[in-house]
């Protein structure tokens, strides 16, 4: 039983210092102090008017995210206060500004590299078709063997083409009372 009489003993010293800082903190004042560098003006519970910044009703320093400094337009507050962005992330309105030009000028430099790599694929591509088509192949080969073993016959081919074109030329002007040129028509 020693225990609960010391723990009780310990309460009724104890109680009496409780009982005060209850009645502390029930007794400061909640309302507004007005002081230099604080509050230079109250309205009620709240300030109207502070030395550096005014955010919601309270003095501070700096505003917190998501709020940009303004000056005030209302008759409530007056100097400068805390006024909300309504942008995401907390950003001020030049910033949404930088974020979006960044944005959109990387896509704009994706979409004109992605477009160049296009235009260098397809030429390289039309480039191998093209040394493909003139390319050793069996066929190209097989001809210009043939060419080279009729080389020789050249003289031959042209002499034989140059006494058809003077044949077809005699029948054209000696035709048989003009009608010659209609038989010559078909070999033209």
């Amino acid at each position: 039983m020693g225990n609960l009489a010391t723990a009780v003993r310990f309460a009724a010293a104890l109680l009496p210092y409780l009982v005060d800082y209850v009645q502390g903190n029930e007794e400061t004042p909640r309302g507004c102090v007005e002081s230099e560098g604080g509050c230079i003006r109250c309205r009620g519970a709240s300030c109207a008017r502070c030395a550096a910044l005014l955010h919601d009703g309270n003095c501070v320093d700096t505003c917190p995210p998501g709020y940009i400094v303004d000056w005030s337009t209302g008759d409530e507050y007056m100097g400068r206060i805390c006024h909300k962005t309504g942008y995401m992330f907390g950003l001020t309105g030049s910033q949404v500004a930088i974020l979006v030009g960044i944005i959109s000028g990387a896509t704009v430099c994706i979409f004109i590299i992605l477009c160049g790599a296009i235009v260098v694929h397809r030429r390289k591509k039309r480039a191998v078709k093209l040394i493909r088509q003139y390319e050793d192949s069996a066929e190209r080969r097989e001809f210009l063997k043939h060419l080279g073993t009729l080389r020789g016959e050249a003289t031959t081919f042209l002499a034989m083409l140059n006494d058809t074109r003077r044949q077809v030329r005699e029948l054209y002007y000696a035709g048989n009372n003009g009608d010659g040129a209609v038989g010559v028509q078909a070999y033209r």
